[in-house]
């Protein structure tokens, strides 16, 4: 494995989160080895493609408005895919939401990615579908700014919202097959 774009998204959220670089190394290396991220950050990121593929095929069925929408448009969810699976979402939510995501993740594996890009995109379909293509890309590519939590200090004191936040964004269950 060497440096991939996208694993210092990952590495900082688990230093951030672990509070030690070491606990943060040893995440790492469950998420390289234990994870098949091996195969997302090695050179030519061999499993990426396959990621890629098997969310988009999950947005088709499980959010068919969406899908067609962006087809009319000529549109692929590639870059967001791509965004979601080499960052684990560090790029695209909010540090306080980030932990959870990640037990997520280290709970369930890649079914958590895909139910999380899921629920991002579920919740912001309304918006998606008023806008145009370049406007979507545009949109998708600032997704923090548009995927709206409650105030960082709420999510603080309030674990509820978080877990609303949290219960949003895994509401898809995915079905083998």
């Amino acid at each position: 494995v060497g440096y991939c774009q996208g694993m210092n998204f990952v590495a900082a959220t688990l230093l951030i989160h672990m509070g030690s670089a070491g606990d943060a190394f040893w995440l790492m290396l469950a998420l390289v080895s234990g994870y098949h991220f091996r195969h997302v950050f090695a050179p030519g990121v061999p499993l990426l493609p396959l990621r890629v593929f098997q969310f988009s095929g999950l947005v088709q069925r499980q959010l068919p408005r969406l899908w067609r929408h962006l087809r009319q448009d000529h549109m692929s969810l590639d870059i967001f895919a791509h965004q979601c699976v080499l960052t684990l979402f560090s790029y695209s939510l909010e540090p306080e939401l980030l932990a959870h995501v990640y037990d997520s993740f280290f709970l369930v594996g890649w079914k958590a990615v895909f139910r999380i890009g899921l629920g991002l995109l579920a919740a912001l379909e309304e918006q998606l579908l008023a806008m145009g293509s370049e406007d979507i890309s545009h949109f998708l590519h600032q997704c923090k700014r548009h995927f709206r939590l409650p105030s960082s200090e709420s999510l603080r004191s309030d674990g509820l919202h978080l877990a609303a936040a949290l219960r949003t964004l895994l509401r898809f269950e995915l079905q083998p097959g």
